[in-house]
């Protein structure tokens, strides 16, 4: 049930995006899938997930303006990451152990995680894993990232 629902909704959205989202549009749509032998209830739960998608595309965003995918990933990373590890990895950007990507793919990293109560310590073992996964620079330090702190 699930797949078809989603190819619905697919459907639904591909067809509403590309044209205006008139509702004679999506009339012919669920005619269309009702002819086809589609379970109403099916029908209903794909629009439902449509009207919610379209709201919020409609939503304005109350913060600065720029690109939305930017700032959900900020606020995301202002909820769940404590303010001394995002310091920390702040501090690793400015001294360069770290370029910007690779402190993106720690904060994803600490997200998937789900470790909202993640120590310093336990993000160094973090920074440390991601750095020897990659080869070294040219006078790149050999030394972990503790070395740099204590």
């Amino acid at each position: 049930m699930t797949g078809r629902v989603l190819e619905m909704v697919t459907l639904f959205l591909r067809e509403s995006l590309e044209e205006d989202s008139s509702g004679d549009l999506r009339n012919d749509l669920v005619e269309s899938l009702m002819e086809q032998g589609h379970n109403p209830n099916e029908i209903s739960a794909a629009l439902s997930i449509v009207d919610k998608i379209h709201e919020r595309l409609e939503c304005p965003w109350p913060g600065p303006r720029g690109p939305v995918g930017e700032h959900f990933f900020m606020k995301l990373e202002e909820h769940h990451i404590s303010p001394e590890v995002r310091g920390y990895l702040n501090q690793l950007v400015g001294m360069q152990v770290l370029d910007r990507l690779q402190r993106e793919e720690l904060v994803e990293r600490i997200l998937v995680l789900d470790a909202e109560d993640l120590t310093v310590e336990e993000t160094e073992m973090l920074v440390e894993e991601l750095l020897q996964g990659r080869p070294k620079m040219p006078g790149e330090f050999d030394e972990t990232i503790s070395d740099f702190f204590h």
